[in-house]
C-alpha cells in the first residue's frame, strides 16, 4: 500500500513576505549600502532588528489580510513601475507587508519601527533640521527671558551682550527625535497597541523631543556664554539625562495604555485564493525584472554660463588641483558646477556653485563620512567679516582636520549648512546662484 504524496502548500506568510523581497530587491541593496557607507546613520539596523524580533513573538497573532494583500500587489506594481526615489519605494515596500499582514490593526508598533528602518536620519537632518533648531532657538530665548536673560534671536543665533550662542546642526535633536520614537514604537509592539494609540504615543514622543530638547539647548546656553564653568562631558550628559526622562515617561504611559488588551490566538492564515496566488507572482516576477532596468532619476541640467573661480581666497593664492576618485564621483552627480584648490597654505578649499534649490547641495560633513570619516562637530566660527562659518573635525582614513563650510547667496546672506540654506532658497527668500565654499585644514 503506497501514501499519495502530499499537496505542495506554500504559506501565505512565506510567499508574501519571499514575494516582496523579490519584487524590491533593489531596495534592500540601496538599505544596505546606506547603512554602511557612512552616508546615513546606522541606527535602522536596530529598529529592523527590533521588528523582527516582535513579528517572530507575535507571529500566532498576524492574520493574512485579503485586501491588504491585494494593495500590497498595487504597491509591488507601482514601485516597479515607476522611477521612483529609492526612500519612496521603501515606504512602499513597509506599507504593502504591513497592510498584506494586517499589522496596523494589533501591531502598529511593528509598522512605525519598519518605518524607522528606513535611513531617513540624513533625510530629516535635511529637512527637518534647520526648523527645529528654529524651535528650539525660540524656546530657548523665551525661557531664558523668563530667567532674567534678555537674549535676542537672529535666526537659530541666540546673542546675549558680547556673547553670540549659535545652535546648530548637532543641536537640532533629530538624532533624538529619532531614539525617542523608536523608543515609543517599541513600547506601542511590546503593549500591542493599535493605531490610534501608537500614533498618540508617536505624537507625544514627538512634542517631548521638542520641549527636552528647548531645555537642554537653554541649559548650554550658560557654559557657552561662559557664564559658568562645566565639564565637557555635561554636554552629552544633559541630553542623555532627559532622553532618559522623556523613555520613562513613554513607558509609563504606553503601560496605562496597554491595560486591558488581550491577544487572541488566530488560527493559522488559510491558503490564499488561486487567482490570488497568480496575480500575486505575475506582480512579483513584473516588478523584479522591470527594476533591472531602472535608471536613476534624471539629474537637474547643469548651467553651462562660464563660471569664474576666485585666485585668491584669505590672503592666499589658489591653484586648481585635480579630483580625486571620490570628488570625481560626486562632481558627476553634482547639479552645478564645482571645482577643487589648493591654497599657499596648503590648505584643500571646494567651490560649489549652485543655479537652483536643490537637495544634492550636500554637507561637506556626509561626503566626508561616506569616504571613512568620522565627524565632530564644533563651535561656529566667525571670520574678520563677520560671516559665521559651521565647523566639524574629522578622523579617519587620513590625518585629523578641522574642515569648516559656509554657503553664499548672490545678496551676500550666508547660511552654516545646506539644512538652513535648503529652505529659504526654495521659498525665494534667498536668491540665487550660491557659493557653497568647504575649507579643509
Amino acid at each position: 500500500m503506497t501514501t499519495p504524496f502530499p499537496a505542495f502548500r506554500v504559506s501565505p506568510l512565506v510567499l508574501i513576505a519571499g514575494g516582496l523581497a523579490l519584487a524590491c530587491w533593489p531596495v534592500f541593496r540601496w538599505w544596505l549600502a546606506r547603512m554602511t557607507d557612512g552616508s546615513d546613520d546606522p541606527l535602522g539596523v536596530a529598529a529592523l532588528a527590533t521588528a523582527g524580533y516582535f513579528l517572530w513573538q507575535r507571529r500566532r497573532e498576524i492574520q493574512i489580510s485579503p485586501y491588504g494583500v491585494w494593495m500590497a500587489l498595487g504597491l509591488v506594481l507601482t514601485q516597479g513601475v515607476l522611477p521612483l526615489p529609492p526612500l519612496v519605494r521603501g515606504a512602499c515596500l513597509v506599507t504593502a507587508l504591513a497592510g498584506a499582514l494586517a499589522l496596523p490593526k494589533r501591531q502598529a508598533g511593528i509598522v512605525a519601527l519598519l518605518f524607522l528602518s528606513l535611513p531617513v536620519v540624513a533625510s530629516l537632518q535635511y529637512f527637518a533640521g534647520y526648523p527645529l533648531r528654529l524651535i528650539t532657538a525660540e524656546f530657548s530665548r523665551t525661557l531664558l527671558g523668563l530667567l532674567g536673560l534678555d537674549a535676542e534671536r537672529t535666526g537659530t543665533l541666540l546673542q546675549w551682550r558680547d556673547h553670540t550662542v549659535g545652535v546648530d546642526a548637532a543641536c537640532s535633536g533629530v538624532k533624538m527625535l529619532w531614539t525617542t520614537l523608536f523608543t515609543a514604537a517599541a513600547l506601542a509592539a511590546r503593549d500591542g497597541l493599535g493605531g490610534k494609540r501608537t500614533v498618540l504615543l508617536l505624537g507625544l514622543g514627538l512634542g517631548l523631543v521638542v520641549l527636552l530638547n528647548g531645555v537642554r539647548s537653554s541649559i548650554l546656553f550658560f557654559p557657552e556664554a561662559h557664564l559658568v564653568n562645566w565639564p565637557e562631558w555635561t554636554h552629552e550628559g544633559i541630553g542623555v539625562g532627559l532622553f532618559v526622562m522623556a523613555a520613562a515617561s513613554l513607558a509609563a504611559l504606553a503601560s496605562r495604555m496597554g491595560q486591558g488588551i488581550t491577544r487572541p490566538v488566530i488560527p493559522p492564515p488559510l491558503p490564499l485564493p488561486r487567482p490570488m496566488v497568480h496575480a500575486w507572482g505575475s506582480a512579483v516576477v513584473l516588478s523584479a525584472l522591470l527594476a533591472i532596468g531602472h535608471r536613476s532619476p534624471d539629474l537637474p541640467e547643469r548651467s553651462q554660463a562660464p563660471v569664474e573661480w576666485p585666485s585668491w581666497f584669505e590672503g592666499e593664492r589658489l591653484r586648481p588641483v585635480p579630483f580625486c576618485e571620490a570628488e570625481a564621483r560626486f562632481a558627476a552627480g553634482f547639479p552645478g558646477q564645482m571645482n577643487v584648490f589648493r591654497s599657499t597654505s596648503n590648505r584643500t578649499v571646494i567651490f560649489r556653485r549652485l543655479f537652483r534649490a536643490s537637495r544634492e547641495l550636500h554637507s561637506s560633513a556626509d561626503c566626508l563620512q561616506a569616504s571613512g570619516y568620522t565627524m565632530h562637530p564644533v563651535p561656529a566660527w566667525k571670520d574678520d567679516e563677520g560671516r559665521l562659518w559651521g565647523r566639524y573635525e574629522a578622523s579617519g582614513p587620513g590625518p585629523v582636520r578641522r574642515v569648516r563650510e559656509l554657503i553664499t547667496d548672490g545678496h551676500g546672506l550666508t547660511f552654516q549648512d545646506p539644512s538652513s540654506w535648503f529652505w529659504p532658497a526654495l521659498l525665494g527668500q534667498s536668491t540665487g546662484p550660491w557659493t557653497a565654499i568647504t575649507v579643509m585644514e
